[in-house]
């Protein structure tokens, strides 16, 4: 009779688990049926958007498809070598405004051609030919030269950032190093705890090594990309340490002070060139101002003595 009664019990709660179990998979399954469904109307109401052109805003149908083309033709038609001359200068620049190689050659040929357009307008009104020639070759020649001038000055900016945190930031490194870190480590102290354009550099060859990129490899690629004498000088005292076995904290701290001593020596430079700068501001403003005060009663009675 136990016997009996407990293969009823079982039969009973094997069956209360199986319609639980249905239950539960229809449930679920009617309202993934109901999401997928939705997902599915979706796609299509999206598909329906995107066959429609008309649909989509005047600036996405009509203006950056036709900047895309000028883009695309501008570039097929640039010579190589121009491109890769143009390449290292945006690369040496940091890429400024996170311009790509095509953007800044579409930028630099309309500002070439505004400039151009502009002094071409201008000089037509002379009426010597010489003049309309001279007027329309100084805006091609101003056009192709602005551009660039431009660029090696955000090159000379960069190089003079680079030039004056970098004996900083290699004390921290230095410390850091002789406290225990690892190399990649002191790297990620540099960066948490200064900024500028140094420390996004070394953000960038910490982000290039995670991605797979050799520590030597990433090390050239920081200096090439940041062209400073200084920096191309730590980088190779850096992989040639760890060819040859060297402890990095020493040669940190050789490195450190080299920087400093470099960096007291270029602010000496400066400090003699100063009275040189400051001379011809005095030659061609201060000096005739006093000049005029000193001078000027004088004059003054002078002409009145010869006129009487």
């Amino acid at each position: 009779m136990m016997n009996l009664l407990g293969i009823v019990t079982s039969v009973v709660a094997l069956a209360v688990i199986i319609i639980i179990y249905n239950s539960l998979l229809i449930l679920f399954s009617y309202r993934l049926r109901i999401v997928k469904n939705i997902y599915e109307i979706a796609e299509d109401y999206k598909k329906l958007e995107d066959d429609d052109p008309y649909s989509l805003p005047f600036k996405k149908r009509i203006i950056i498809p036709l900047l895309k083309r000028i883009e695309r033709f501008v570039i097929n038609w640039t010579p190589s070598s121009f491109k890769e001359r143009e390449k290292e200068l945006l690369k040496l620049a940091g890429y400024p405004h996170n311009l790509n190689l095509q953007e800044w050659i579409v930028i630099r040929m309309s500002i070439w051609l505004i400039i151009g357009l502009l002094l071409t307008s201008f000089g037509v009104h002379f009426e010597r030919w010489s003049y309309k020639i001279f007027i329309i070759g100084l805006g091609s020649i101003f056009g192709y030269l602005l551009p660039i001038f431009y660029l090696q000055k955000q090159i000379a900016v960069r190089r003079a950032e680079i030039e004056r945190d970098l004996p900083y930031v290699l004390d921290i490194l230095t410390v850091s190093v002789e406290a225990g870190l690892g190399f990649d480590s002191a790297l990620i102290k540099v960066v948490e705890k200064t900024d500028g354009t140094l420390a996004n550099e070394f953000n960038k060859t910490l982000q290039e090594i995670k991605m797979g990129k050799t520590r030597r490899e990433a090390l050239k690629d920081l200096g090439e990309r940041t062209g400073v004498e200084d920096m191309v000088q730590f980088v190779g005292s850096i992989i040639q340490a760890e060819q040859l076995g060297v402890r990095l904290g020493s040669v940190l701290r050789v490195q450190s002070e080299d920087m400093r001593q470099k960096k007291k020596q270029r602010a000496e430079e400066k400090a003699m060139k100063a009275p040189i700068k400051i001379l011809f501001p005095l030659v061609l403003f201060i000096f005739p101002a006093i000049f005029i005060i000193i001078l000027g009663p004088a004059i003054i009675n002078i002409l009145d003595t010869m006129l009487k």
